[in-house]
């Protein structure tokens, strides 16, 4: 990590749009839930900044509508 100026990597996972077609609520909560447990484990770190990236946002998910 030394070569990303950072002390640490927290890894967040979010669901697929796919898997929650019939569930888009649902679906909207996991993602929250990773971007909460993210804050939650800086939190625990006591890092100062987190910068987060858009979780979920591969391209299986462009044709959905929020």
């Amino acid at each position: 990590m030394e070569k990303l100026g950072v002390k640490y990597v927290i890894h967040a996972v979010g669901p697929r749009w796919v898997d929650y077609d019939d569930q888009p609520d649902r679906c909207k909560q996991l993602i929250a839930n990773a971007y909460k447990n993210s804050l939650i484990e800086a939190e625990r770190l006591q890092l100062k900044s987190i910068a987060l990236p858009a979780i979920s946002s591969s391209r299986s998910i462009m044709h959905h509508e929020f």
